[in-house]
C-alpha cells in the first residue's frame, strides 16, 4: 500500500477532556441527514461530534482495568 492509503486506514481517535472517541466517519454539516439518522447509519456510533462544517460520527471509548484471576 502507498502512504498515503495507510493513513487514510489509520484508526483516527479524538481526545476532548479525559474522555476518547473514535472516529467511524466524517460528513459534512449540510448533510441531508439528522445527527440521529447518522448515528442509525454506523452500527457502533454513539456520539456526533462537530468542528467548523463537519460532523465526527463517533464510538466513545471505554477505560476499563482488568484483574487476572
Amino acid at each position: 500500500t502507498t502512504e498515503e492509503e495507510h493513513r487514510e486506514n489509520q484508526v483516527k481517535i479524538v481526545t476532548i477532556g479525559d474522555k476518547g472517541y473514535i472516529v467511524l466517519g466524517v460528513v459534512s454539516v449540510n448533510t441531508s441527514f439528522s445527527t440521529e439518522e447518522l448515528k442509525s447509519q454506523w452500527r457502533l456510533a454513539d456520539t456526533i461530534l462537530r468542528k467548523d462544517n463537519e460532523w465526527y460520527i463517533c464510538m466513545k471509548i471505554i477505560n476499563a482495568e482488568f484483574l487476572d484471576i
